[in-house]
């Protein structure tokens, strides 16, 4: 098993293609693992909050259950004049946990980092940057080895980590 304090690896690749997979391979879910109380690998030995999430996901999408099993997850994304507004699926009822977002960052071309003012309207996330005339190119969310931020949906469950390369 993959110990993230002793090899950081780039969980943030694997959760990219993990995502692209899902939205685009039929009968392919994404559910966050973070309450397992095993952060710091990547296959936790706990399963049964992933076997729960799995077993919701095959039951909302196969049978029509009205069952979550996912955090919120992008669909789309729109710029505004100083910042970008994310729309997600599965954010029923989506908060930030806390007074602010967590480990959401904002990078140039060049790879400079803004950090964000950041919040929920609906299954909106509304970001602004706190640099002005910044020139966003890149935006992310979650994108440590270990997932640190603090987006849920009503359930409870994280907001899949978001890297969003901007036109």
């Amino acid at each position: 098993l993959a110990d993230n304090s002793q090899h950081p690896g780039n969980w943030n690749a694997i959760r990219i293609c993990q995502e692209w997979v899902t939205k685009n391979v039929n009968n392919t879910y994404l559910i966050t693992q973070n309450r397992t109380g095993e952060s710091k690998l990547i296959h936790p030995m706990r399963k049964k909050f992933v076997s729960k999430l799995l077993a919701n996901a095959v039951l909302n999408t196969l049978y029509g259950f009205d069952l979550e099993y996912s955090g919120p997850v992008v669909d789309k994304y729109e710029k505004t004049d100083n910042g970008l507004k994310i729309y997600f699926s599965h954010a029923n009822n989506m908060y930030i946990d806390g007074e602010y977002l967590e480990d959401i960052v904002g990078y140039t071309d060049e790879w400079i980092p803004s950090s964000v003012n950041a919040k929920v309207n609906g299954n909106i996330l509304e970001i602004e940057f706190l640099v002005k005339n910044f020139k966003a190119k890149v935006v992310t969310l979650g994108a440590m080895n270990t997932l640190s931020h603090n987006l849920y949906n009503e359930h409870g469950y994280l907001a899949a980590p978001i890297y969003i390369v901007l036109d």
